[in-house]
């Protein structure tokens, strides 16, 4: 009977949960390992048969009581810190109910990585003692393949501060399954925060370049459209990176230049120690969206090189596109949400990544290189060095000691001994590890890593540089010295993009219809919220709120320029709402909803006057350098 009650709450509430356990429930109920048993004081508790001998989860004595000290290391000020309590085990949830007892719980969730466990409780105890109402989910872990994505949607549902309470008992039964939930989840952490950090820095950025650089775009060609691939397919290519081994390969560098041996790539700051050596490559690549990208190309400004062709990211920050004097070439990257909208057709796109050595893997071997051989590529800390000589804006050295060396990681060097790095580079390598084994797998790619003392890469192999220059490099040239050369600059239709800056543009006007309106229901949300009546008229609100939000967020000019811009304050606009979702007193609802709508909609006002000069500046760019009256005017002007 309390099995049917408990079904019928998991029916109701979790239904995904049942559906889960109901596929292995036979297996589940005959499984002996673990056994419901009754303590000294008449509560039950749960016996684990384990090769060591048998290990109660909870006391064999009183339950209850073991809960009540648990709890009682926990403070109300301390609780009052956190929005969220996740519990890690939960067992027949004795100290789950204590901590509902004595505290007020905003919200929580239950992981049970356990099945039998979570069935035995079915079995024998009953939800209806939880406090539902606060219980935001449960997990139970079916596939411990699946912790890694679980760990990653449980941090992107919850807002604010999360107290983790592991039920002790747990990580000693079930040791390896808690040391492998441990593991995922300080790993999804890391993700969340660094992708929190990245968006957060550089969300308007990625838009408010790709905008300004669409003048660029349509001026340059397109690496991986407009360039003649027969001159790279099967070549070797060598990507240079600023790692610290790399003033150990400069004669090496040279010799292939000067012999045309190789393509070379520079990639970042590697320029600089290039030019420092006077050897310079055959391109250099950027993408970064920040504003001290600029200090990259100050040498070869100052310098005014203009013999090393710049192939840049479209999304790369604006000022260092400006400055550059030498001949230029564009690749669309996957966080540019301009260019493939006002292109109107299928790019090919590199996605972007932690570094542009693996943004720069993705395109030469999408160019067709082969072998691809990497120079400079420590992602590690080498000699006490991050990068090589000739760039004054990095920190050079760093001395690692007891007082800093918890910030750095140890990983396997390309010898097979251990080096410290930081989780920026072990971000990258993962990444590029990636694209190296889809390539490998599905095109046979090579990628020999040439980098001395550097991290080890998997996919790649170790070859000394000066050793794959004897073996492989010494046979032939293999360069055309105007391969960036073209007749015309790209193949893209300017017409269409004139014609779909004038569709943005119509996007813009009716935007602000939409938002105007927005705030209109907004304004009577709280009217009706003072006079705290009327709960059919504030339904009748909310689903008017509802329609009109759709129509903002199917508008072009919102997809296209302010929802990536606001990427954050949406995700958080969302947990928020959330959090009232199944609130029913609507006078209580309400002024949640009105206050983050208000501030998200705010945030995309500000963002729409500022891109609206940017869109017109390159709607006058195109109609002076698009043949013909293609701009007719439109009805109505912006009033934002």
């Amino acid at each position: 009977m309390q099995l049917v009650d408990n079904i019928n709450i998991l029916r109701k509430h979790y239904p995904g949960i049942w559906q889960s356990l109901s596929k292995v429930e036979e297996e589940l109920a005959k499984n002996e390992t673990i056994d419901v048993t009754k303590a000294k004081s008449g509560k039950h508790t749960l016996l684990v048969r384990k090769a060591g001998g048998e290990i109660f989860i909870h006391s064999k004595y009183d339950p209850k009581k073991e809960a009540e000290r648990f709890v009682s290391q926990y403070g109300e000020a301390e609780i009052d810190k956190y929005q969220h309590v996740f519990f890690y085990g939960l067992g027949f949830g004795y100290h789950v109910e204590e901590f509902a007892k004595r505290f007020s719980l905003k919200s929580f969730s239950i992981y049970e990585p356990n099945p039998v466990v979570f069935y035995k409780y079915l079995t024998t105890e009953s939800l209806s003692k939880m406090p539902l109402e606060k219980l935001k989910n449960i997990y139970i872990e079916m596939d411990p393949a699946g912790v890694g994505s679980f760990a990653d949607n449980f941090l992107s549902s919850v807002n604010g501060e999360v107290l983790f309470v592991v039920l002790p008992s747990y990580e000693r039964i079930f040791a390896e399954a808690y040391q492998r939930f441990s593991d995922h989840f300080l790993q999804a952490v890391r993700n969340k925060r660094s992708s929190l950090h990245t968006n957060l820095g550089y969300q308007k950025r990625w838009v408010l370049n790709s905008l300004i650089n669409f003048k660029e775009v349509v001026s340059t060609p397109n690496i991986l459209h407009d360039i003649d691939r027969t001159k790279f397919n099967g070549k070797p290519a060598l990507l240079v990176a600023a790692g610290p081994s790399l003033d150990e390969e400069i004669e090496n560098i040279r010799y292939i230049k000067e012999n045309n041996l190789a393509y070379i790539f520079s990639v970042g700051s590697a320029i600089n120690t290039l030019i420092e050596h006077d050897t310079y490559p055959h391109a250099a690549c950027s993408y970064d969206p920040s504003v001290k990208n600029q200090l990259v190309f100050e040498k070869i400004a100052a310098k005014k090189i203009t013999s090393i062709p710049l192939i840049f990211g479209s999304s790369i920050g604006f000022e260092a596109l400006r400055k550059y004097p030498g001949e230029k070439l564009h690749m669309v990257t996957s966080q540019d949400t301009v260019t493939p909208y006002l292109l109107g057709k299928e790019v090919k796109k590199v996605d972007d990544a932690p570094s542009i050595a693996v943004l720069t893997i993705n395109m030469l071997l999408q160019l067709g290189f082969n072998p691809v051989i990497l120079v400079g590529q420590n992602l590690a800390i080498r000699n006490d060095k991050f990068y090589a000589g000739g760039i004054s804006y990095h920190e050079q050295r760093l001395e690692i000691t007891d007082s800093n060396k918890d910030k750095y990681f140890k990983v396997e060097d390309v010898y097979g001994n251990k080096t410290y790095t930081t989780e920026g580079f072990v971000k990258a390598r993962r990444q590029m590890e990636q694209y190296i084994q889809a390539y490998s797998n599905t095109k046979g790619a090579n990628i020999i890593n040439t980098s001395k003392g550097g991290a080890k890469i998997a996919g790649t192999s170790f070859i000394e540089l000066k050793k794959v220059v004897k073996d492989q490099l010494n046979i032939k040239e293999v360069v055309d010295s105007d391969w960036f050369k073209l007749e015309k600059a790209n193949s893209y239709d300017l017409q269409h993009v004139s014609k779909k800056l004038l569709q943005l543009e119509a996007q813009l006007n009716e935007l602000v219809i939409v938002i105007n309106n927005i705030y209109q229901i907004l304004r009577k949300l709280h009217e009706l919220v003072m006079k705290q009546k009327e709960s059919f008229k504030l339904e009748k609100g909310f689903k008017k709120l509802d329609k009109a939000f759709k129509q903002m967020k199917n508008n072009d000019f919102y997809k296209v320029l302010l929802a990536p811009m606001n990427r954050v304050q949406y995700e958080l606009l969302g947990k928020n709402i959330s959090s009232v979702r199944f609130e029913k007193d609507l006078v209580k609802k309400a002024p949640v909803v009105i206050n983050e709508f208000g501030k998200f909609l705010e945030v995309c006002m500000k963002d729409l006057q500022i891109t609206n000069p940017i869109l017109q500046d390159v709607k006058h760019f195109m109609k002076s350098n698009v043949p013909g009256e293609i701009h007719p005017p439109i009805d109505g002007e912006f009033k934002g």
